[in-house]
């Protein structure tokens, strides 16, 4: 199996828009400041090749503008400022962990002092040439907090953008492999420039899978799913080979895989029994836009009908899409009938 994931889904997936006011709180040089800032931003995702996880740059850039009142002494500073962030992250996701490295952030600030109050022209002089003296190492420590904040900021964007991210592939099949006493399947995460895929092998170690990768999938789509055909009989086949089984039977089996599956609508149709044949008990064969699909048996009841030879039955559906843009599978022809190794039918047969 073969699970592709578009980068555009992914980016869906993780990138929000930030727009929020901060409190400030802070005190440079002697100067306590109370006021609020606003930032506005983007969060962005970019993939980034890795042949065993799923790597990937989330970015922050934005503009911040602020309003401040400083106090000092009797002296109060209205103040302003309006500058941009950016900030940027890559993470490196496994099933089993998740890996941030460290936040690379830069920022540019510029603020300036729109009023000084005091009721005394002259303190207010003295107070304009001391803050005019004081602004480039106030402008450096304030520089320097804001890196501060926009890291521990962008530390939490990134983790929650992140948390709900953590791929449990396996975990919804986890319940019906157990039922159906299938091994786990080994599979690999990895990602490029354009996509993330997921590649897992299902199979026994007496069964084959597919010798080679998947090949490159002309469709376009934001979650594209490839299935070999060796999948089916490393799954279903196994279960049914040379078993013996009812209608009610693989109806239970149905309900083990889909617990809250319902009963067929109608009228209920006559109990049978089949004895599957040992090999490809299952016919899937996905060939030129067509689904071959059927079953393989060496016995076949119905009250008291009974076949006893090599049986096929296999009907051909092609994709059909709806109005709507639904997909679904119509059958294409009448189902086919075979008796392998027999060149002329029996009346009981026919």
């Amino acid at each position: 199996v073969r699970l592709t994931v578009r980068e555009s889904l992914v980016r869906r997936g993780v990138e929000r828009q930030i727009s929020q006011v901060s409190p400030v709180r802070d005190c440079i040089l002697g100067t306590r400041l109370v006021g609020d800032a606003w930032l506005d931003g983007q969060v962005r995702a970019t993939l980034r090749p890795s042949p065993d996880t799923i790597r990937m740059q989330i970015e922050l850039s934005g503009s911040i503008v602020s309003k401040n009142i400083g106090y000092n002494g009797p002296v109060r500073l209205r103040t302003s400022g309006e500058g941009t962030v950016r900030a940027a992250r890559v993470v490196e996701l496994s099933e089993s962990d998740v890996v941030f490295e460290p936040i690379t952030a830069s920022a540019s600030m510029q603020t300036r002092i729109d009023r000084i109050e005091h009721r005394l022209n002259l303190v207010r002089k003295i107070a304009r040439k001391r803050a005019a003296k004081q602004k480039p190492l106030a402008e450096r420590i304030a520089h320097g907090r804001l890196i501060s904040r926009l890291n521990e900021e962008f530390s939490g964007q990134t983790d929650q953008a992140v948390g709900a991210a953590v791929p449990d592939v396996i975990d919804r099949a986890r319940a019906y492999l157990m039922r159906l006493d299938l091994d786990e399947p080994t599979r690999t995460l990895s990602s490029t420039e354009d996509a993330v895929f997921l590649n897992a092998t299902i199979r026994k170690s007496s069964q084959l899978a597919a010798p080679v990768p998947a090949p490159p999938l002309p469709v376009v789509g934001e979650a594209l799913v490839q299935i070999h055909e060796s999948l089916v009989n490393n799954t279903i086949g196994s279960i049914l080979a040379g078993r013996k089984m009812t209608r009610s039977e693989l109806r239970s089996i149905v309900s083990k895989v889909k617990p809250d599956d319902e009963a067929d609508s109608g009228e209920e149709a006559p109990d049978f029994e089949i004895d599957f044949a040992r090999s490809r008990p299952i016919i899937f064969e996905a060939r030129e836009g067509q689904l071959r699909i059927g079953v393989r048996g060496t016995r076949f009841a119905q009250g008291r009908r009974v076949i006893e030879k090599p049986l096929e039955i296999v009907a051909v559906y092609r994709p059909v899409e709806g109005e709507s843009g639904d997909l679904r599978l119509q059958r294409d022809g009448d189902l086919t009938v075979n008796f392998p190794g027999t060149k002329r039918l029996s009346t009981m047969q026919a």
